[in-house]
């Protein structure tokens, strides 16, 4: 949402670097699936661990930068347009804004023991 606010002045490079060699291409597509199929598993894993959907969204990332240095940027800004990219980060940035503040705002603070930590032990809720 503020991104394109932020960088409207500022000008894209004239040259657009890409993969051109069909070796590089094929390790770099085999890459981004192995990156895909990695964010996935730490996507449903990732809520057992502190920063698991950190890392899920990092190789989520890996996957679709591996992709697009492979890719022409035409083909790229066709995906992105055809499945309206733009406005699905808005609405997920702004459900995820709304999810959290009705967390804080509508769920009172239990007094009760939480595995090994409890508030008599002076840990907070």
């Amino acid at each position: 949402m503020g991104c394109k606010f932020l960088l409207a002045d500022e000008q894209p490079a004239c040259t657009v670097y890409q993969f051109t060699d069909q070796p590089s291409i094929v390790l770099a597509r085999l890459g981004a699936t192995i990156a895909a199929l990695v964010c996935i598993e730490l996507a449903i894993r990732g809520h057992l661990s502190p920063g698991g959907g950190f890392a899920a969204g990092v190789a989520g990332g890996t996957a679709i930068g591996l992709v697009a240095i492979t890719s022409s940027a035409r083909w790229m800004e066709e995906i992105y347009e055809r499945y309206h990219a733009a406005t699905w980060e808005k609405v997920s940035v702004l459900l995820f804004v709304a999810i959290a503040c009705s967390a804080c705002w509508a769920l009172p603070c239990r007094r009760e023991r939480w595995g090994p930590c409890s508030v008599a032990a002076g840990f907070p809720c």
